[in-house]
Formats: C-alpha cells, structure tokens, sequence
C-alpha cells in the first residue's frame, strides 16, 4: 500500500483505535527529558485526554518503565499526524509521515 494511502487510513482510523496507537508510539519513543507532546490541531482537539493519559500511565506501567510526567504542549506542530516529543531545545520526530518513510512495519495497516 503507498504510503500516502498509509497515512489517510491512519489518520481516519476509529478515535479510540488511533488513541491506542499513538500511546503504543509514545512509550516506544519516549526518552527521558522529552517531556512534552506536539500533536496536530487536530489530534489535540480529538483526543480524549484524560482517557489517553490513563492508556499512557498503564502502558509505561506495563514495561516496567517509570511514568514520565508528559504534558501536552500548547502549540501544535504541522504535521498530518502522529507526534513530536520536545525536551525545550531538541526534539524526537515521531510524525506518521516520518514513521512510514522509515519503517513501514512500525504501523499498522
């Protein structure tokens, strides 16, 4: 499938299903420091957040991997999904376009 097609059947995924996956993405990225989340306009405001937070928690949990305290920054990034972790100065580009053109066995679909 081209990763174009990837990328639409991604970001039109169920609310839930898409939250999910974008946790599964965050505990995998994470390092220590990088503390705040980049989302889209869109993602930001489709989240549920305090399901997601949860889902985040026990996922760490889970691994066996201290709960970071993340928070949700205020700006939003041009990005068509997925995510960007920031620390202040440096930043880890976990952005689905990023993601597909790397390695397209790290998402599903």
């Amino acid at each position: 499938m081209a990763e174009e097609d990837r990328m639409k059947k991604i970001v039109s995924m169920p609310q839930q299903e898409y939250e999910e996956l974008l946790a599964n993405l965050i505990v995998k990225y994470y390092r220590p420091g990088f503390d705040e989340i980049q989302f889209n306009l869109r993602d930001k405001n489709r989240l549920s957040l305090m399901r997601f937070i949860v889902m985040l928690n026990a996922k760490f949990k889970a691994t066996g991997r201290v709960v970071p305290l993340l928070k949700i920054a205020a700006q939003t990034a041009d990005i068509q999904g997925g995510f960007v972790l920031a620390d202040g100065t440096n930043t880890i580009d976990c952005t689905l376009a990023t993601l597909l053109q790397n390695d397209e066995s790290l998402l599903p679909v």
